[in-house]
């Protein structure tokens, strides 16, 4: 089965429901309105559905494009998330634990996620504008002047790889 066979079932239509579903549907849940978790539902189906409709077709598209290019890297992250833990990369910087009731117990010292968290995150946004402008969405927005170039990607890349060098180089000292 390949892509083509994918977009003819209506997949990226498909993506772009359960997209909108799963943001309205989250969003309503985590300020709990209404108190109803049936009405929730109910609300997140029809928005999703309102969008669907009245989504043009290369808004589709380009969320389809999207999609698959943020599984792919969500399984690269998973991976590097993995490779960390597993090397054991510690920090000189350390986490106050806690108990129960909220009182300090006692110091851990931090994996390179926890201490390091806003510069992942900055990365992490990084290669979601990068993939929403890969996928098309400049052109969604009517910025069709733009031209990057075709190496943007793999320049943000190794811009990653040589901050995450400096960083393991810098605590080990």
């Amino acid at each position: 089965m390949n892509i083509y066979t994918l977009q003819s079932l209506g997949l990226p239509e498909i993506m772009l429901w359960l997209l909108t579903f799963a943001v309205v549907y989250g969003i309503l849940s985590q300020v709990e309105i209404p108190r109803s978790n049936s009405a929730r539902v109910i609300i997140a189906l029809v928005s999703g559905f309102m969008v669907l409709f009245s989504a043009p077709r290369e808004m589709v598209s380009v969320m389809s494009e999207m999609a698959s290019s943020l599984i792919l890297v969500v399984i690269g992250l998973l991976v590097l998330i993995i490779f960390l833990e597993m090397a054991g990369l510690k920090t000189k910087k350390y986490i106050v634990e806690k108990d129960a009731q909220g009182q300090p117990v006692g110091e851990k010292p931090a994996n390179i996620l926890e201490a390091y968290s806003f510069v992942f995150g900055l990365i992490l946004l990084g290669i979601a504008v990068l993939v929403f402008v890969n996928s098309g969405g400049l052109n969604l927005l009517g910025l069709t002047n733009i031209s990057l170039p075709s190496n943007l990607g793999s320049w943000f890349f190794l811009i990653v790889i040589i901050a995450a060098i400096w960083f393991m180089v810098r605590e080990g000292r």
